[in-house]
């Protein structure tokens, strides 16, 4: 399991103060969960400065590296999307670190491809060849993260192409969540697999819901406008600057517009934001 964050703005903003200094920040996350894990198998940050992602990966943990709050100090971003690592399928290496990234489009994942031995082969199977050849390291996130890819691509978005509707990824996205969790099922998977991730090309940023809880607040102002939270831990009190309500277990959310679908999924366009944090 992992901490993640997404944030989404039409404006560029510094994200610091979510991700060092607050009292929910993904760097005192990393130290402590609700249940005392640490998250300290690695962690990452992808920050859009034009129309590519900087990355920034380590293998320490982030509340014993100084780099995590150097890096989180200088972003002024758009978008971001961050990571803390409990590993759970491949070992504490940089390669295993999140967010991947290939082109313009950056990935993170919290929780675990459930049998994922045998669900590997499947969706190796699936993946384009070209895009297997850029793993580098042996997470199942990664081997999503690829996969997914291939499926954009399938449906006509090209990679590097920056102009589709958002409901069209949605829509991919919310059908992969779906696909994995049947693929779970059928390989004996006896516990639930958890499939929470953030996808982002820069422009839009999408957010999955599947396994874990997740909450939902609005913000005005200051190019803001929601803010999304699993779960708070033990030394979180809720946002003062927002009241958070739980996100439906199967809902996809855009813009402040919340519908049934078969996977749970959270996405804006440039002229919305999105800040997520999962905290499981």
């Amino acid at each position: 399991m992992c901490r993640l964050y997404g944030f989404r703005a039409n404006e560029k903003t510094k994200v610091e103060c979510s991700l060092v200094h607050a009292q929910n920040a993904l760097l005192r996350q990393s130290q402590s969960d609700a249940l005392g894990r640490s998250h300290a198998d690695g962690w990452g940050l992808a920050y859009y400065e034009n129309s590519h992602p900087t990355v920034v990966r380590r293998r320490l943990a982030a509340f014993e590296d100084l780099h995590f709050s150097h890096t989180a100090e200088k972003i002024y971003s758009n978008t971001v999307v961050a990571h803390v690592r409990l590993a759970t399928v491949g070992e504490a290496r940089v390669e295993n670190s999140h967010p991947f990234h290939y082109g313009c489009w950056a990935f993170a994942h919290n929780g675990t491809v459930r049998e994922f031995d045998k669900v590997r082969k499947w969706m190796l199977d699936e993946t384009e060849p070209w895009l297997r050849a850029l793993r580098g390291g042996d997470t199942d996130s990664e081997h999503v993260f690829y996969w997914l890819l291939s499926r954009i691509n399938a449906h006509g978005i090209g990679l590097e192409q920056r102009r589709f509707e958002p409901e069209v990824l949605i829509d991919i996205v919310a059908d992969s969540v779906d696909t994995i969790a049947d693929w779970c099922k059928q390989a004996g998977a006896q516990q639930e697999t958890k499939l929470n991730f953030i996808l982002t090309d820069g422009r839009v940023l999408i957010g999955t819901r599947f396994n874990h809880t997740l909450y939902y607040a609005r913000r005005k102002g200051y190019g803001i406008a929601n803010c999304v939270v699993s779960r708070t831990c033990n030394t979180m009190q809720r946002p003062t600057t927002a009241r958070q309500s739980s996100l439906p277990k199967r809902s996809r959310m855009k813009t402040g517009r919340l519908c049934p679908t078969a996977g749970s999924c959270l996405s804006t366009k440039s002229l919305g934001c999105t800040n997520t944090r999962s905290v499981t």
